[in-house]
C-alpha cells in the first residue's frame, strides 16, 4: 500500500514508513511508524465503549452488484499477490498470518498459528528479551521486549518478507 500525504503530495510506502515520489523523497524523509491493532469488534466495544462506528451505506450504487464486487475482491485478497521486488521466500506459504518484529536491524517473523498454539512466546531478538502474548478473545497480540511495548506488525508472510528479507522465522 502506498499513500500520500496531503500537505506535500509525497507518497510513502505505509510497511516501512519511505518517501517514495515526492519532495520529501529528496530529503530521505522517514515517517515514524505507529502501531495499531488487530481485534474484535467485540474486544474493542469492550476497551472503549464510547467508539462510534462507520458503516456501509444501505443502499449499493455501484455498477456491478455489490455481493459480486466483494466476493472478487475477497478471493483477489486472499489467493493472489502482485510479485514484490524481493524474491519469494518458501520458509512459510505466502498468505500465512505473521507477527512482524523489529529491534534495530533485527527482524523476525512469528506465525500467528504458532502464538495461538503456544498463548506465549519468550523469546529473544537482537539480544533483548522479547514476549509475545496472544488473546484468545481479541484475537490480538501484545509484544514487549525489556517490558516495554513493541510495535507489532500482523501481516502476511509474503507482506512482510518484502520489506525484511533478511528477516528470521521462529520455529516452535
Amino acid at each position: 500500500m502506498v499513500i500520500r500525504d496531503r500537505e506535500t503530495g509525497t507518497l510513502w510506502q505505509h510497511a516501512t514508513g519511505e518517501a517514495l515520489i515526492g519532495p520529501l523523497k529528496d530529503a530521505h524523509a522517514q515517517l515514524t511508524l505507529l502501531g495499531g491493532e488487530l481485534t474484535t469488534w467485540a474486544a474493542w466495544q469492550q476497551a472503549n465503549p464510547n467508539t462510534s462506528a462507520g458503516l456501509a451505506p444501505e443502499r449499493w450504487t455501484g455498477i456491478l452488484p455489490k455481493q459480486f464486487i466483494t466476493t472478487l475482491l475477497d478471493k483477489a485478497t486472499t489467493h493472489g499477490h502482485m510479485p514484490g521486488l524481493t524474491k519469494n521466500d518458501t520458509r512459510l506459504d505466502a498468505h500465512a498470518p505473521v507477527i512482524g518484529i523489529s529491534i534495530g536491524d533485527a527482524h523476525c517473523a512469528y506465525p500467528l498459528a504458532t502464538l495461538q498454539r503456544l498463548g506465549s512466546l519468550d523469546t529473544t531478538l537482537a539480544g533483548k528479551p522479547v514476549q509475545l502474548r496472544y488473546d484468545p478473545a481479541s484475537d490480538s497480540v501484545a509484544a514487549t521486549a525489556d517490558g516495554q511495548p513493541l510495535l507489532a506488525q500482523r501481516t502476511w508472510w509474503v507482506g512482510w518478507y518484502e520489506f525484511h528479507p533478511d528477516t528470521g522465522v521462529y520455529v516452535g
